[in-house]
């Protein structure tokens, strides 16, 4: 019986899975909603990830002014 030499290339793709080709936690898990202008305030807007166990996580949307326009967040302040 003769050996085939296969490529380390070629071997890599196919034991290595393409972690590209799973969806992320928040694709698996979360439905997301969107909230915008929140306030009237163009720029202000959210998303809320709701988990199936009725758990909510509210995160700035990609069309938030601070992710928009790259801006850093140097303090959070939630009234009591």
């Amino acid at each position: 019986m003769e050996s085939q030499e296969i490529s380390n290339e070629k071997l890599k793709q196919n034991i290595e899975p393409n972690v590209y080709e799973y969806p992320t936690v928040v694709e698996r898990y979360y439905t997301k909603k969107y909230k915008t202008a929140v306030k009237g305030q163009n720029g202000n807007d959210f998303c809320i990830l709701c988990h199936s166990n009725k758990l909510c996580l509210v995160t700035l949307a990609p069309s938030h002014s601070i992710l928009r326009e790259k801006k850093e967040c140097t303090v959070c302040i939630f009234p009591s």
